[in-house]
């Protein structure tokens, strides 16, 4: 019996892609497969739809952002505009500017210097008690004389010593361009504004200008002298000012930021760590591996030692069946399960005993 066992034990392991056991692993694998292609597909849809999460709320912020810039910066040059049209700055009389110029610091006070010069930039008025400066050499002021309409310059001032940004219009007598009307403001009204937005721990804004100088940063040192941004935005689109970029800060933390296009083609940036920014796809992943390495640690050990355990009961069933075949009634039947292998087992049991109980009849 034990070496009939043996024999049908080792023609079953020859053949073994083809028993029950090699069969359940196979399905178990088949629908193992099918449950990590459905995860990945999942995962893929989930981490898409929190990426374009992430986006939108960068976008949204950063046009939110830019048109409050848009409508400050157009405030500014309307209210200069409006003063370069009155009859004082017409007559280029200094004596009636210096009073209208020092009232402005006082309404606006961000602007901590209002001037008036001629139309090759010499001094001809100004909001404080200073000696008269020569602009003549100012961007400003020479693209007023080329003929734009307004222009602006972010410079260090020569009153303040200070990095500063300079609007000016254009005064005019009779359609014909005479002078040039400018205010010089600190950019500290900018930047509580951009500076003031958050997300998380690591969501911040900044503000570069054309040349990619900081305008306005949560980092004083930033900003405290006209200073380039010390590190590369990476664009996704080359080419494209207004889309998604990805730089290191100094620290070494990886950033992903929308870059916006606003007024005078300055880049308001708004920026998150990729960690903090994706922390729930990180997360998803993570425990997708973890079910994935316990399937393959716990379940399919598991499967195996089950379906090796069901084929052996069957190949015993089977070498008992082959004994009472070949006349041992007396071969050890102990399966005793609670499932269909114990009723074949029971079965099994009843026809070994009618088998003994015919043989004993015909001896007789």
């Amino acid at each position: 019996m034990a070496e009939s066992q043996v024999s049908k034990m080792n023609e079953v392991e020859k053949s073994n892609f083809f028993s029950v056991k090699a069969k359940i692993l196979l399905i178990f694998l088949i629908s193992f497969g099918i449950i990590i292609a459905i995860w990945v597909r999942t995962y893929s849809y989930f981490s898409k739809s929190m990426m374009q999460n992430t986006e939108k709320i960068l976008t949204d912020t950063s046009k939110g952002l830019s048109n409050y810039l848009q409508t400050w910066v157009n405030f500014n040059f309307r209210q200069l505009k409006l003063l370069a049209s009155t009859e004082e700055f017409e007559n280029m009389n200094p004596a009636q500017q210096k009073k209208i110029l020092e009232k402005i610091p006082e309404q606006y006070p961000w602007v901590y210097l209002a001037f008036t010069t001629d139309i090759q930039g010499n001094n001809i008025a100004r909001s404080d008690n200073n000696p008269l400066k020569d602009y003549t050499d100012r961007k400003y002021v020479k693209e007023i004389r080329e003929g734009k309409s307004k222009s602006w310059q972010r410079l260090i001032g020569k009153t303040s010593g200070k990095p500063a940004l300079v609007l000016s219009v254009p005064i005019k007598r009779n359609n014909r361009k005479i002078g040039v009307l400018a205010v010089a403001m600190t950019l500290k009204e900018i930047s509580q504004y951009v500076t003031k937005w958050s997300r998380g721990e690591t969501g911040y804004a900044f503000l570069l200008d054309n040349k990619n100088y900081i305008l306005a940063h949560k980092n004083p040192a930033f900003t405290s002298k006209m200073q380039q941004l010390p590190y590369k935005l990476k664009s996704k689109d080359e080419g494209n000012l207004s889309g998604f970029y990805q730089f290191t800060g100094k620290t070494g933390t990886h950033f992903v930021a929308k870059v916006e296009k606003t007024v005078f083609d300055w880049k308001l940036v708004v920026a998150q760590s990729s960690k903090e920014a994706y922390a729930q796809i990180v997360k998803v992943r993570n425990l997708m591996l973890i079910a994935v390495i316990v399937i393959i640690l716990v379940v399919l050990p598991t499967i195996y030692l089950f379906t090796r355990a069901l084929g052996n009961q069957i190949i015993k069933l089977s070498g008992i069946a082959d004994s009472l075949s070949d006349g041992e009634l007396d071969v050890e039947n102990n399966i005793k399960t609670n499932d269909e292998i114990g009723l074949l087992a029971n079965s099994m049991r009843r026809l070994q005993r009618s088998l003994k109980l015919a043989k004993d009849m015909l001896e007789k």
